[in-house]
């Protein structure tokens, strides 16, 4: 069977193209291009996120782990329907003063949507598409359905970023790590001899100022920021130690998102209380 792997660079995808050649599937490896170099932004961002300038070493290292492998790796540039479908309900999202979660909306557009079709209009033949995701994937004959289930290690499940994808999209998909710890796809990685197998894990989806995306300019109260001892100070001055204690002003504003509002709402309710 031709499986196309969508890879990051990182250990996970790269382990999941390592399995799928090894249980004897034809592999081929693709990475999606989405940072959008048509526009500034204005801090220096970490290389740690999906979203960010420093996604070439991330391409160099898909396709390095392709060439060991010896298996074909093409690049699909998804730049222009990320910034339509992620970046702008981000950016609608948060300024209605609602948590939005990028990396579920990513998964289910673009990742599972965009990227194999664009494969696909290119000319690349595949009957399954795989990533490295933790989660598993199961039919219902009594239902007649694909249900997708939780990964076998807990700690490391990734079925909430997917819950997303429709029937259609299940119906062509793999998760070949569904059933591993990180740990032994690592073992898997230093068996491969990839370089990649001690590389840690993408946590963010962004690390630069927040305004960037939102194309506002900086206001009072639109950032959070983690201080020292694990407090946490929002752009009005108000901390909120780890112990709940809230010190400087209160007040509000609309950048908040309703996430942090229940945050602070419940911190300052402990305070009452043990008042």
């Amino acid at each position: 069977m031709k499986v196309l792997v969508g890879m990051s660079g990182g250990v996970d995808s790269s382990v999941a193209a390592c399995l799928l050649k090894e249980a004897g599937h034809d592999v081929i490896g693709v990475t999606m291009s989405i940072w959008d170099k048509t526009r500034h932004y204005s801090e220096s961002l970490h290389k740690d996120a999906c979203f960010s300038p420093h996604e070439e070493e991330d391409i160099a290292e898909a396709k390095s782990v392709c060439a060991l492998l010896g298996i074909p790796h093409h690049v699909v540039d998804c730049s222009e329907e990320y910034k339509k479908m992620v970046l702008a309900n981000f950016k609608s999202e948060y300024l209605a003063g609602r948590t939005p979660n990028p990396c579920v909306k990513c998964n289910a557009t673009i990742k599972f949507g965009v990227l194999p079709e664009s494969a696909a209009a290119r000319g690349i033949v595949f009957d399954k598409f795989a990533t490295g995701h933790y989660a598993r994937l199961s039919f219902n004959e009594d239902l007649q359905r694909y249900q997708l289930r939780r990964a076998v290690d807990l700690k490391k499940d990734q079925s909430y970023f997917i819950y997303r994808l429709g029937q259609e999209q299940l119906s062509k998909i793999l998760l070949p790590l569904g059933g591993f710890d990180k740990e032994s796809v690592r073992k898997i990685a230093r068996k491969y001899g990839l370089k990649v197998s001690e590389k840690p894990d993408s946590q963010d989806f962004y690390t630069g100022d927040i305004n960037d995306i939102l194309e506002q300019k900086p206001r009072v109260g639109n950032s959070i920021k983690t201080g020292a001892s694990s407090d946490i100070t929002t752009g009005s001055g108000t901390t909120l130690s780890a112990r709940g204690e809230v010190s400087g002003s209160a007040r509000t504003d609309r950048y908040m998102s309703s996430g942090w509002t229940r945050i602070k709402t419940k911190c300052l309710s402990v305070m009452r209380r043990r008042g």
